[in-house]
C-alpha cells in the first residue's frame, strides 16, 4: 500500500488544464477499468483537481463502511445541489442522518409490500400499448415504469394526468448536465446549452412545488408517503423538515427511483431477449410460483432464479463512478488523508474485476448460486452501495425489479429488435437505444393481454 498521497501514481493520459477529461468523457468505462492495473489508489485529474480513485475491493469497503461517516459525497454531487438542494443524495453530516431517520419509515419491509400493487399495475399500464410483433423502445418504456412507480407510490394518485413525461424529461436532462459540470464546472458552464440546463433546474423545482401544494390541499388525507411526510414539515413540526426540504427530498427520491431501476429493467429484458434459455427458466419459474394470479410480495420471495438473473444484470451495469470527500483527517488503507481530499470509486470496475468475477463479460447466472456467491469476499457486490450512504430504497428497488420482470415475463417473450445497443455511462449505465419485439408467450399470455386491455 502507498505510504503517502504524494506517492500515489497518476493515471496515464493527463493533459495540461484538462487533466483526464478526455477519457472521463469519451472512454468512461474502459478508462475506469484500466485503473486497477496501476494500484489500489490512482490519481486522476478532473480538470485541475486531483481525485484519488480507490480500485481494490478491500479499500472500497473501508471507504464506504468503516469510515463512511467521515466522508461526504464529494464533487460529483456538489453540482447536483443546484437542483437537489439538500436532499438525501447530496446532504451530509447531521442533516443527512436526520433526514434519513424521517424518511426511513416509508421504506420498511411492511410498507414496500404495500407498494407492490403500484409496481405491478404501473408495469401493466405502461405496456398496455404493446402489440405482438411490433418493435418497442424498451429503454424508454422501462424509465416510464420506474418513474411511474415512484411517483405513484409517493403521490398515490395525486399526480395530474400528463404530468409524468415532462417531469421525467427535465430530470434526465439535469442528471446528464450535472455530471458534465462535476468534471470541470468552470469550463462546462461556458459551453452552449447551459441556459437550457438552468431552465430545467427551475422547471423541476417549480413542478415539484406545485405537486406538493396540490397534495397538501387535497380534501381527503390519503395514507401515502407524501401525506405522512407533510406531517413532519413546517415550523410547527418538532425536528421536522421545511417545505423546501421536502421538495428537495422528493426530487432526490424521484431521481434515485428512476435512473437505476429503469436502466436495470431495460437491461434485464435485453438479456432475456438475447438468452432464450435464461428467458425460458424465468418464465417457467413465474408460471410455477405466480401462475394466473397477479405478482405479489409473497411470490417475489419465491422467485429465486429470477433474483439471480437480476443480480447478474446489476453486476454488469453498476454505477460507473461515485465520489467521496474527507470531512476531517482520516487514515485510509494506512495512508494519512487530510480534510477535503477527494476520492472516487467505480462499482462497474469492481464488478468486472476478473479476480473476483472470472470471465466478467459473460452473463453467468450461476455466479449467484449460494455456494458461489457466499465464497466471494464481502464488499465485492454492492449495486446500491454500502455503509451510511447505502441507498435508502435498496429493498424497494429489488422488489420492483422482481415484480416488473415477473409481470412482463409472465405475458411476453422478447426478441432482439433492430439496431446495435451500446452502454452509455451517465449517472448509471443505460442502454443507448434498446428496441425489442414483444411476442405472446402462449394462449395464457394472450388471454392475460386481452383481459388487461379490457380493464384499462
Amino acid at each position: 500500500m502507498t505510504a503517502t498521497l504524494e506517492s500515489v501514481p497518476t493515471a496515464p493520459g493527463r493533459l495540461p488544464a484538462l487533466g483526464h477529461l478526455g477519457p472521463l468523457v469519451l472512454r468512461r468505462l474502459p478508462f475506469v477499468r484500466s485503473l486497477r492495473a496501476h494500484g489500489d489508489l490512482v490519481r486522476v485529474y478532473f480538470g485541475g483537481r486531483p481525485v484519488y480513485v480507490v480500485t481494490s475491493p478491500t479499500l472500497v469497503r473501508e471507504l464506504l463502511v468503516e469510515h463512511g461517516g467521515e466522508f461526504d459525497k464529494g464533487s460529483i454531487f456538489d453540482e447536483g445541489k443546484a437542483f437537489l438542494g439538500e436532499g438525501l443524495i447530496t446532504s451530509a453530516g447531521e442533516l443527512h442522518r436526520r433526514q434519513r431517520r424521517l424518511i426511513q419509515p416509508e421504506f420498511t419491509a411492511a410498507r414496500i409490500r404495500d407498494y407492490v400493487p403500484v409496481m405491478r399495475e404501473t408495469a401493466l399500464r405502461v405496456t398496455a400499448e404493446w402489440r405482438a410483433g411490433r418493435p418497442v423502445r424498451v429503454d424508454q418504456a422501462m424509465l416510464r415504469v420506474a418513474f411511474g412507480t415512484v411517483t405513484g407510490v409517493m403521490f398515490s394518485g395525486c399526480l395530474p394526468p400528463g404530468a409524468e413525461d415532462p417531469l421525467l424529461r427535465e430530470l434526465r436532462l439535469l442528471i446528464q448536465g450535472a455530471l458534465l459540470r462535476a468534471f470541470a464546472p468552470g469550463l462546462v458552464r461556458r459551453l452552449p446549452g447551459q441556459r437550457r440546463y438552468d431552465r430545467s433546474v427551475a422547471e423541476v423545482r417549480a413542478i415539484t412545488e406545485r405537486l406538493l401544494d396540490q397534495c397538501a390541499a387535497a380534501p381527503v388525507r390519503r395514507a401515502d408517503p407524501i401525506h405522512r411526510l407533510h406531517t413532519v414539515t413546517g415550523p410547527g413540526a418538532e425536528h421536522g423538515m421545511s417545505p423546501e426540504q421536502l421538495r428537495d427530498e422528493l426530487i432526490s427520491i424521484m431521481i434515485a427511483g428512476t435512473e437505476t431501476t429503469g436502466g436495470a429493467l431495460a437491461w434485464a429484458l435485453h438479456e432475456l431477449a438475447n438468452r432464450p434459455e435464461v428467458a425460458d427458466r424465468v418464465a417457467g419459474e413465474v408460471d410455477r410460483v405466480v401462475g394466473d394470479a397477479p405478482v405479489t410480495a409473497e411470490a417475489v420471495d419465491e422467485l429465486h432464479y429470477t433474483h439471480r438473473v437480476l443480480c447478474e444484470v446489476l453486476r454488469r451495469r453498476a454505477t460507473w463512478l461515485s465520489t467521496r470527500r474527507a470531512l476531517r483527517p482520516v487514515t485510509l488503507g494506512g495512508v494519512p488523508v487530510p480534510t477535503g481530499t477527494e476520492f472516487a470509486f467505480s462499482l462497474y470496475a469492481l464488478h468486472h474485476d476478473p479476480e473476483l468475477y472470472p470471465r466478467p463479460e459473460e452473463f453467468d447466472v450461476d455466479r449467484w448460486l449460494p455456494e458461489s456467491a457466499n465464497a466471494r469476499p464481502r464488499g465485492t457486490f454492492m449495486p446500491f452501495l454500502e455503509g451510511t450512504r447505502k441507498c435508502l430504497g435498496h429493498s424497494f428497488a429489488w422488489t420492483e425489479l422482481a415484480v416488473v420482470v415477473a409481470t412482463l415475463a409472465g405475458r411476453w417473450r422478447f426478441a432482439p429488435g433492430p439496431g446495435r445497443v451500446r452502454e452509455v455511462a451517465v449517472s448509471t449505465i443505460r442502454p443507448s437505444r434498446l428496441t425489442l419485439v414483444p411476442l405472446p408467450r402462449s394462449a395464457r399470455s394472450a388471454r392475460h393481454q386481452g383481459e388487461q386491455e379490457v380493464r384499462l
